[in-house]
């Protein structure tokens, strides 16, 4: 009997995890600029003389490979969704682990950087910075909890950047419809985000 595919993957009667890693690494390929631009949105900037957008987008795919037989049975969303949440935890994973390190401190390096970037610097404390990284893992953990329909519409909107339009050409539903089911995820993870 056949299982169904991953979104974009071909179905299989037992997995092939070879072929289907190629159909990942195809799709990733294809989709690398997004990815890239995505990551470069989220990347902060005090740290981007030490790595660079292509590093993460690099590291989230070895994540991908690495974490594609479990995606394959678990399934919890699209593969393309998941290829840009991936890349979206590994950037702020990124940004986690080189602001709190004491070893290379990105801020003393932001130091030496432009006028702008010193001022904007100053205005968040470390702690700060923490507390929107520890805020942003909260908010992706309750994401995850929505169903599939409400998750899939976040994830659109927000992680991907998608404008409702696109949300409703890609959902094949109408505009309006896709609205609605936007307001109605962001009030399901406001209730879940409040109960946390």
């Amino acid at each position: 009997m056949l299982k169904p595919a991953v979104e974009g993957l071909s179905a299989v009667a037992e997995p092939d995890y070879e072929m289907l890693r190629d159909e990942v690494t195809r799709l990733f390929a294809q989709l690398r600029p997004e990815i890239k631009q995505l990551v470069e949105r989220h990347l902060d900037r005090r740290i981007r003389r030490r790595i660079g957008a292509s590093d993460v987008v690099q590291s989230a795919f070895l994540d991908a490979n690495d974490r594609l037989a479990r995606f394959l049975c678990e399934r919890p969303m699209a593969v393309r969704s998941w290829l840009f949440f991936l890349a979206k935890m590994k950037t702020l994973e990124t940004n986690q682990h080189h602001l709190a390190s004491q070893k290379r401190s990105a801020k003393r390096e932001a130091e030496y950087g432009s006028g702008v970037d010193k001022m904007s610097d100053r205005a968040s404390s470390p702690s700060q910075v923490l507390s929107k990284q520890e805020t942003q893992q909260r908010l992706l953990q309750c994401i995850e909890l929505l169903p599939t329909h409400y998750r899939q519409v976040i994830e659109l909107r927000h992680i991907n950047s998608y404008t409702n339009q696109e949300v409703s050409e890609i959902l094949k539903i109408s505009q309006n419809a896709a609205s609605k089911l936007y307001i109605r995820a962001v009030g399901q993870l406001q209730r879940k985000l409040a109960s946390r």
